[in-house]
Formats: C-alpha cells, structure tokens, sequence
C-alpha cells in the first residue's frame, strides 16, 4: 500500500511595502518537518528578518519560486494575507493562516472564499490561556510597545533619564501613553527602565491598577463614568459623548507638559478613536515626539500619515513601524491601479462586465483584478483560474502585442489560462461573448485556447 505524501505547508514571500517579518523561521521549519510535513519556502522569504535561503535548505525546506512554493499546498503561511491570485496553485480546499484583517480587508477574504480556500484570521484568535501559544496579537502588540519607545527616544533629541552634567541637571523626559492595551502597557515599561517620568491614560478603569504596578502615574477623568471592566478582546469600546468631552479637556491639560506622547487606542472593526487634535498637538513644546500607534487603522492623531515622519508645529510623528498588528498592508500600487481602472473601464469592458457580474451557476467574476504586482486582468474568475482579456484596436500593433505576449506568458505561469476576445465581438453581441465566457468557466478546459484567439464557440472545448 502506498502511503500518503506528506502534509505539504507553503512559506510566501511579504510582498507589502515595508513588512519585514516571515511567517516561519528555519527553526520554524525544523520543528514542522519533525512532525511529519513537508515545508516549501519561497526564495528570499527570509532575506529580510536576516534569515538566508541556505538556513531553510539546511532545515529541510525546499526553496523555489513563488508558484513552485504554493503548487500542491495543504496549508499557506503568511504574517500577512497574501494575494489570492497567488494561491491558484495550492490544492482544493487549501488553508490559509495569516493575519487576514478580514474588517477592512474584506474584498481579499470574499476572494479566498470565491476560490474555495479556507481562511484562517490568526488576529482573530481568542486571548484564552488555551489559545496563547497562537496568540501573534498580543505578542506583535507587546513588541509595538517595546519599539514605539526606541522609536520615540531615537526622534527625541535628549535622553531619557535624569542626567547629571557640568552645566546642571537634565530632568527626565516625560512620557505619557493614552491606552493602556498589551502595547500600551509594554511601552509604559519600556519607557520606565529607560528612565523617563511615565503618566498613562484609558477609558477603562480596570487599568488604573496595572497602570500603578508599573511604577507610572495614572490620570484618569473624575465623576464621569467610563469603561469599568474589559471590553470584547481585551479592547476597549464607545465611551459617552460625556465621557469622550471630560477626557480631551484633561488631555488637552496634561498633553501640553509632556515630550513623548505613545497612542494606542484601537476599537476592532472600527476607525481608531480621533484622540488628539492638531490644537493639541501645537499645545506641546518644540521638539517633542508622537508616536501613532494606530495610524493604520485610521490614527489617533490628527495629520498622522501611516509610513512618513510628519512635523507639525515643531512637534515629530514617527511613523508607524507594523509592529503593533499584523494588520492589512498600505495599499500596494498595482491595487490603486486596479482601483483606478474600475473607475475608468471601457465601453465594451462596462457591457461584458454588465453580464458577467450576474453570471448563473455562482461562477463569480472580478473586474481589474491584480494578478502579481504588475499586471491586472480585465476579467478574472478565480474558480477556473480564467483570466479575460479585452483588446481593442491599439493591442494589433506591433509593441502592444510584444507587451500582452510578455503579460499572458507572466499569468500562465501561475497556472491560469488567458482568453482574449476583441472589443468589436463584445460590442456586436456582448451577450455572446458573455456566454461564451461563462460557459468557458463552468467546465474545465480539454485543452488551453491558442493565444489572442476570441473564446469558443462551444463550452470547454478550444477552436482555436
């Protein structure tokens, strides 16, 4: 009897602008493959957490491209949700593990659903005693408290301690951290053993208490009910409009003393909190430091700018360094360009799209779909790993064919099939031409279409 091949795990590569972090170690690897699984890597996984390809062959993994890596995958890693047009070569019914954000990320989710994977939200993982070894959420969070104060300390131009020297005495920097969550709490920590004067804020009266257990000063609004136990998760929720007035004029008090100021306030499912203005950010003295943590989600700062240092009234903002959640990427290029290509579809490409989005059979197309960081697809049907192309006069010229052959050769490696079908055929009878698209995507091919051939006329079956 012939035994199973073993439980195949992929290791994608971060495409995200600024991620830095991998979802398996060389460890990591060593650890799975000991318990029976085969791990692939993609190349250069690892390059930038400082972990070499030949530290993953040394483990065990394989190493290949990004198609080679996914290719009959039981299970994809990621630290972010990668791009479902990258998982068309992981077996039916694949699982993806990562941090998916599936709140503010919902299209990416819909399209694993759409492509029959399951998904797993590691974010969404509950903060059991059971669950903590799975718990990336608060220890991502931990880390963004330690670094949004070597952040801080790095843009303030004095030291944290107390410091004696021949000219006198420097006093202590003042810190202050408003949220008082796993980063909040790490970063009153960090900012303690460094030196500085620590006063923290929340809306939950619960923290006053941890708040002292680490040596910093709690303020907290007087005679106006907050939060008083947890909220779901560990977060916070909606407080009053009385509570939310009392709070800003005795931050606006307090936020004029300090030169550090961490935020951290997050609401799942929700734009962060607005907790400082830019009238208070002018409130605080020249050369004083904002940190952000929240500035992904929406920001707890007035003019925070997710990835920029931004100075506002002599007063520093450091960017937001994807510690604190693995949260959804700032929006990569090639899915603004899909954006804007929505906005500014064709004439023949609104009429096939028009039928395609209420195709029968719940085959579900997308329009201006990203395929890899550099091309889009006019049409793509994920479930037949379709893509569709719409060419109008200017793709008979020479370059623009070189550029599609370049571009069709780039989606067939990933293992999809191309159909092109001229724009004259969808204007004479788009309803035609979409259903032979449909039919093309509710069988599966005997044979792939000749390249720049229009679809055929029978359903699954290539004329070209």
């Amino acid at each position: 009897m012939q035994a199973d091949p073993p439980f195949r795990i992929a290791v994608l590569r971060e495409t995200a602008d600024g991620e830095r972090r991998v979802a398996a170690t060389p460890e990591t690897v060593r650890k799975l493959i000991a318990l029976g699984a085969s791990v692939a890597v993609e190349a250069g996984a690892g390059a930038r957490a400082s972990f070499a390809d030949e530290d993953y062959a040394s483990a065990g993994a394989a190493l290949g491209n990004a198609h080679a890596t996914v290719a009959g995958a039981d299970l994809v890693m990621g630290v972010q949700g990668p791009e479902p047009v990258a998982l068309s070569p992981a077996k039916a019914g694949a699982w993806v593990v990562a941090a998916l954000d599936p709140f503010r990320a919902r299209e990416r989710v819909d399209a694993y659903a759409a492509a029959g994977l399951e998904a797993l939200a590691m974010e969404l993982m509950p903060r059991i005693t059971r669950a903590q070894s799975m718990d990336i959420l608060s220890s991502q969070s931990n880390l963004a408290g330690y670094k949004a104060v070597l952040d801080a300390a790095a843009e303030y131009g004095r030291a944290f301690p107390m410091m004696m020297t021949a000219a006198g005495t420097v006093s202590a920097a003042k810190v202050f951290v408003m949220g008082v969550g796993v980063a909040g709490l790490q970063a009153i920590a960090t900012a303690r053993r460094l030196g500085a004067q620590v006063s923290a804020t929340d809306v939950r009266s619960a923290t006053r208490e941890q708040i002292l257990s680490l040596g910093a000063k709690p303020i907290f609004v007087e005679g106006v009910a907050g939060i008083e136990g947890e909220g779901a998760g560990g977060y916070a929720g909606e407080t009053s409009p009385e509570y939310q007035k009392a709070q800003a004029e005795l931050v606006s008090g307090h936020i004029a003393k300090q030169d550090i100021v961490i935020t951290t306030a997050l609401i799942p499912g929700r734009p962060a909190p607005r907790l400082i203005s830019d009238a208070q950010v002018a409130s605080m003295k020249p050369g004083s430091v904002i940190v952000d943590l929240a500035v992904e989600q929406g920001g707890n700062v007035e003019g925070a700018i997710a990835g920029d240092v931004v100075e506002r009234h002599g007063v520093g903002g450091e960017r937001h360094r994807r510690l604190q959640r693995a949260s959804a990427p700032r929006v990569p290029p090639i899915v603004e360009t899909a954006r804007t290509l929505r906005r500014e579809m064709s004439y023949p490409e609104v009429l096939l799209w028009q039928r395609l989005r209420g195709a029968p059979m719940g085959i579900r197309f997308r329009r201006n779909h990203p395929i890899g960081l550099d091309y889009c697809a006019d049409f793509y049907c994920a479930s037949a790993k379709l893509v569709i192309e719409v060419d109008g006069q200017s793709h008979e010229q020479p370059a623009t064919r070189a550029y599609d052959a370049a571009r069709d050769a780039f989606i067939r490696e990933r293992g999809l099939t191309v159909v092109r079908i001229p724009a004259r055929d969808i204007l004479r009878s788009a309803d035609e031409a979409a259903a032979a698209i449909v039919s093309l995507a509710s069988r599966p091919f005997h044979r792939r279409p000749a390249a720049g051939g229009p679809p055929p006329q029978q359903a699954g079956e290539d004329q070209g």
